[in-house]
């Protein structure tokens, strides 16, 4: 009921044309309504308050919650998509509060480095270009719990290219090989990984299972594509 409201609301006030408060924006997020698109807008909002002072140190446990909700949501998702009811298994809640614990590590140095900007006076945009990398890490969270389900059910999954104008060699290379999740595992190659020949930070890419049959040499071939990759 809760949840409907506040969708109810932004529907109207969107279309009446008004700007969105951000208290909603991030009530929104925190609670898995809205995902991708409303946390980065809700972000880049937040990240320019604080740029011209109107946004104190609340900014760390806002965007604490914002993660929490964004991280747990992906999980969730791709728990449910793969057929299954909640609440997820342990396995499941155990990865994504480790994510979510990961991020809110870098949380303090996001903020400080707002500060900084504004004291020294170099310019929000650097620091906006850094509102992607968070946003997308709901893509890569999905991507995670979408591993760990075929890992613990011994299945295959299949690389799927996201949407983007040009692709990576690493991700093209990829493009369609099926392999078992043990073997993605042991290549650790992950969309969005920072070992793909993108870096993985604007990489739309996923993997998922599938039954198709395991494509030829698989492991040798995951290795190969990101064989002098970005790191």
């Amino acid at each position: 009921m809760i949840n409907q409201a506040l969708i109810d609301a932004v529907e109207y006030l969107e279309k009446c044309g008004r700007e969105i408060p951000l208290t909603l924006m991030v009530s929104l997020v925190s609670l898995g309504v809205k995902t991708v698109e409303y946390f980065q807008a809700t972000l880049t909002r937040m990240v320019r308050n604080v740029y011209d002072g109107d946004l104190g140190g609340e900014f760390v446990n806002i965007m604490q919650d914002l993660v929490l909700g964004q991280i747990s949501q992906a999980f969730e998702t791709a728990w449910t998509d793969d057929g299954n009811e909640l609440p997820p298994p342990e396995y499941i809640r155990d990865a994504s509060q480790e994510m979510v614990r990961e991020q809110w590590s870098h949380i303090d140095d996001f903020y400080r480095a707002i500060v900084d900007a504004r004291v020294d006076q170099t310019g929000v945009d650097p620091l906006l270009s850094r509102v992607q990398l968070w946003a997308n890490r709901y893509n890569e969270a999905y991507n995670m719990a979408v591993h760990l389900i075929a890992l613990n059910t011994g299945g295959k999954e299949i690389w799927i290219l996201g949407h983007a104008e040009e692709h990576c060699s690493s991700c093209s290379q990829l493009s369609g090989l099926v392999a078992y999740a043990s073997e993605w595992e042991t290549a650790q190659v992950n969309p969005q990984g920072n070992n793909l020949a993108c870096g993985g930070w604007k990489c739309q890419c996923r993997r998922e299972k599938t039954n198709k049959r395991r494509s030829p040499n698989a492991l040798s071939r995951i290795l190969d594509a990101v064989a002098g990759g970005h790191l």
